[in-house]
């Protein structure tokens, strides 16, 4: 008898670990179902996650999906110091499912709770991180970023020393087709020196944003190639588009990812800045993708706990027009379970729409007077 009721709790406990699911729930502050927002173009949304093998993470915003992590995310880093993931100051995690190895060159940046999202790194014009276990095509990098001195040497070769570096994949003394570097000096814009195709041949061109970066403002910047153009955003909006007939760090480009500084032609240059929430994507996010990354955070908090934030609106510029608005999100992991968040509605209004206009006053007039008069002559019969 007991060997008989063994071997179903046996099944019954192997199959549920296999298809175990994620947890997920709302968090303050985000509304209750239904819920009603007056005068108010934006609606903050947090989400809690408990999954140790997180594999993917989908947000739905009014019907349309946007994954915010998958194994498309081939590189992360929320620079947080999260000791219970092995961080310390100088030790950073790739928190992508590839946990690839992340190396320091020269001296240490410098940990700050002062970050974009939590915590942050320091870049003193003296050291960077780099990436030796990985030397990818870079599709879509994004990043926060502070920088807090004026851009150096503005005149050709770009070689003084004092110039800030933020990434690079060109460190070697051969023009490679897919090299590429990106520096903060060029009239204060950010500027990608990067190497196409030339019938063959590596040949390269400058590709600089129309934006104008200060000092000590933290910006957030996208860039996305396709192999065919090269896009920059800012803040969430489309900065401009450079024609590129070969992916970053793509084609007979075999060197590592240097961040928060760069090598070209076997010199190296460092960033004097903070930088936050490093990622790079394997495929080309789409201006919609980019900007709801603008105005969300995933952050890994422990083995097993993930946190989103996101403070949506229209996009970049507009808010949420009045009317009711949909979202959830789904989790899956390693075993292909998801689980779904159930879907909650919000209202949003203006407090003008609730008060009266003139014509809604005539008319409870006029049916208040007739009501009156029905009352009066029944009193008088």
């Amino acid at each position: 008898m007991m060997k008989k009721l063994i071997i179903p709790l046996l099944f019954i406990l192997l199959t549920s670990s296999v298809y175990a699911t994620s947890s997920l729930s709302y968090i303050s502050p985000t509304p209750n179902d239904n819920a009603s927002i007056l005068d108010n173009d934006f609606v903050r949304i947090n989400i809690s996650v408990n999954e140790s093998n997180l594999q993917e993470l989908k947000y739905n915003w009014d019907g349309t999906n946007f994954t915010i992590f998958n194994d498309s995310l081939v590189l992360m880093m929320n620079f947080d110091n999260v000791s219970d993931l092995g961080e310390s100051n100088g030790a950073v995690i790739d928190i992508s499912e590839y946990n690839h190895t992340i190396t320091i060159n020269n001296t240490s940046p410098t940990f700050t709770n002062s970050g974009k999202f939590n915590g942050a790194y320091q870049f003193n014009g003296g050291g960077m991180f780099y990436t030796p276990s990985y030397k990818p095509e870079i599709r879509t990098l994004m990043f926060w970023m502070k920088t807090y001195d004026q851009y150096a040497n503005l005149t050709p070769p770009y070689d003084d020393p004092q110039n800030r570096y933020l990434f690079s994949q060109r460190f070697d003394s051969t023009e490679t087709i897919g090299e590429w570097d990106m520096g903060w000096f060029s009239q204060p814009k950010l500027r990608i020196y990067a190497y196409y195709n030339n019938g063959g041949s590596a040949k390269g061109h400058a590709l600089v944003t129309n934006t104008d970066f200060s000092t000590n403002i933290w910006y957030h910047v996208a860039v996305t190639s396709d192999g065919s153009q090269v896009v920059y955003y800012v803040n969430g909006q489309l900065d401009s588009t450079h024609v590129h007939n070969v992916v970053l760090g793509g084609s007979n480009n075999d060197d590592e990812l240097f961040i928060g500084g760069g090598g070209a032609n076997d010199n190296l240059f460092y960033f004097n800045g903070t930088l936050d929430e490093i990622r790079v994507w394997n495929r080309t996010l789409s201006a919609d993708e980019v900007y709801q990354h603008y105005v969300s955070n995933l952050n890994k908090i422990n083995s097993t706990q993930w946190s989103f934030y996101i403070n949506q609106s229209e996009n970049a510029t507009n808010g949420l027009a009045e009317g009711a608005y949909t979202y959830f999100a789904a989790a899956s992991n390693n075993t292909g379970a998801e689980t779904i968040l159930a879907t909650r509605t919000i209202n949003i209004g203006s407090i003008q729409a609730l008060v009266p206009e003139f014509s809604d006053y005539a008319i409870m007039l006029i049916l208040i007077t007739t009501i009156g008069g029905f009352f009066y002559i029944r009193k008088r019969d």
